[in-house]
């Protein structure tokens, strides 16, 4: 039998899941300083709460996984986080809201495979339920800035409102009835030609005129102020998606956050703000965040008369990672910071040692054999560890170790109590 991996995933090696690690420490410990507790929800979702017209729509039922349990019923496996998260709020009514949470895990969609689309990634999610105060869309683009601020990687935080393509379809008198497929169109741009999309755009029957006014619009540039100026002057300034973005704008005055008339993100729950995150550095060109306000989902998942206003934001954790990589160009091998070699002794011997280490809280590995120093230190040297501690004879007799800086070849002669006290 051939040995590989199913198309579309991967393996994470140790040094990848380090730094998957540490971004999601950060992740976690910024959405936590913005009020977002954890949930988790199971990566198994009833088929028809995934379909739902209410949810993803039909585009991205045709990337989700589908299978039958051993009852016969019709089950998928979660394509996002947010449809997950709608379905757990109308099961869950007496929550206080708003309620804030975020959820960190795995999504799948069946779509096309490339070096920077899996089959199998992770989502790193952030929603509000219970307001529609722009503010808490304000709180998503903070939340991107602050996160990939710590994290070293300089991006830009693209945003538009669904309300205001809602105006601009409306003004160019396109049929309501095809405003989602133009919209759907739109939102190609960074994957197809102009071309491409001015003529799947006038495959639609929507009159050339039309199309060229729609792509003047979505092509406007200049400074936030300016361009949104010329856009309310074709909607109109009592259009709600520009008074939103007003709002939004004046939340967020940051320069790397920039109002684009063209930003459209194809899912068809969202109804108002959208947000996408790009690197603006490195090779990693396509999103690695994204989200926006969806306030009709969860009532309609619930066939209830009651709105539940929503708002989220989404970090792609693999996306983000290979940024960062780029950036870093080395990551850590390992977690260990100490290697302790024992020099011609059985383990048994430097066993107090290893476990006193431990227990001080110090990351400690051990050879299991008894191994010459140059065999020890290759191996600490081959998992980049930062030191080793030697040990024979003579360093149990004194009750010390010989502590060694791997990168300077420094050695120390000193207490365990003396090394802890060192590395912590």
């Amino acid at each position: 039998m051939s040995v590989e991996l199913a198309k579309g995933t991967r393996d994470l090696s140790p040094a990848e899941s380090i730094l998957q690690q540490e971004i999601i420490a950060v992740l976690q410990k910024t959405f936590e300083t913005f009020g977002f507790n954890p949930l988790q929800t199971p990566v198994l979702e009833r088929y028809e709460t995934l379909s739902s017209k209410y949810a993803g729509g039909a585009e991205i039922l045709k990337e989700t996984f589908k299978l039958k349990d051993q009852g016969d019923r019709d089950l998928g496996l979660r394509y996002d986080l947010t449809v997950p998260f709608s379905r757990f709020v109308a099961m869950n009514p007496q929550l206080k809201q708003p309620f804030k949470r975020y959820q960190i895990g795995p999504v799948f969609r069946d779509g096309p495979v490339g070096s920077n689309r899996l089959r199998e990634f992770t989502q790193c999610d952030c929603d509000v339920v219970g307001t529609k105060s722009i503010a808490a869309d304000a709180e998503c683009v903070q939340l991107f800035l602050q996160c990939f601020s710590q994290l070293g990687l300089k991006i830009e935080v693209r945003v538009n409102n669904r309300k205001i393509l809602d105006g601009i379809m409306q003004t160019l008198q396109v049929p309501e009835e095809k405003w989602g497929a133009v919209i759907l169109a739109i939102d190609k741009l960074d994957k197809k030609s102009r071309k491409e999309v001015e003529e799947e755009i006038l495959g639609l029957r929507i009159k050339k005129e039309a199309v060229a006014k729609l792509f003047t619009l979505i092509d406007l540039k200049g400074t936030n102020t300016n361009i949104l100026d010329q856009v309310a002057a074709f909607v109109g300034e009592t259009n709600e998606g520009v008074i939103e973005m007003r709002e939004l704008l004046r939340y967020c005055p940051e320069k790397n956050v920039l109002f684009v008339p063209s930003l459209a993100r194809g899912l068809s729950y969202y109804t108002g703000s959208i947000f996408e995150v790009y690197a603006t550095e490195g090779s990693v060109v396509v999103a690695v965040g994204s989200g926006g306000r969806y306030d009709k989902m969860i009532g309609a998942l619930l066939g209830s008369s009651q709105e539940y206003p929503a708002v989220g934001c989404s970090f792609g954790l693999d996306r983000t990672m290979n940024a960062l990589a780029e950036k870093r160009k080395e990551t850590l091998k390992s977690v260990v910071q100490v290697y302790v070699v024992s020099i011609g002794l059985p383990v048994a011997k430097v066993w107090d040692v290893v476990m006193e280490l431990r227990v001080a809280g110090v990351p400690t590995d051990v050879g299991f054999t008894a191994k010459g120093v140059s065999k020890g230190l290759d191996y600490a040297n081959a998992y980049a560890i930062p030191y080793a501690i030697l040990i024979g004879e003579d360093e149990l007799k004194a009750k010390k170790v010989k502590l060694k800086d791997m990168k300077s070849g420094k050695e120390e002669f000193l207490t365990v109590k003396q090394v802890v006290k060192k590395l912590k």
